[in-house]
């Protein structure tokens, strides 16, 4: 989302989640201008499972809702995969309803040669 999308995106995951960045949606203002994307497996741990549906309950209100990803696949890699390939698409396509070429990362060229001097 960030290289492709140009848009500002960060990961994080249970149970890291529920230490620091728990407290920071807590917080004012309510209105966040954030969209938060869960990736839901059906392989998580039975602990992991039920700590998105808490932080949902506590979190109702205080951040946007979450859109729910649940990978397709039966094993762990099969998953992984198609969640690495659904998540360039959808970074693509973000791209492009942002009216952008993906493909050029200029920031990131300026900030190797400025390096280099």
């Amino acid at each position: 989302m960030n290289e492709n999308a140009k848009n500002v995106a960060w990961t994080n995951q249970y149970p890291e989640f529920n230490h620091n960045e728990f407290i920071g949606w807590s917080s004012h203002p309510t209105q966040k201008p954030y969209a938060v994307v869960e990736i839901r497996s059906n392989l998580e741990n039975e602990r992991v499972q039920k700590r998105f549906e808490v932080t949902e309950r506590l979190l109702s209100g205080q951040r946007p809702a979450p859109e729910v990803v649940t990978p397709i696949g039966e094993t762990l890699i099969q998953q992984l995969l198609w969640s690495s390939n659904y998540g360039d698409y959808v970074s693509l396509y973000l791209a492009l309803l942002n009216g952008l070429n993906p493909t050029p990362v200029d920031l990131v060229e300026k900030l190797k040669v400025d390096l280099n001097k």
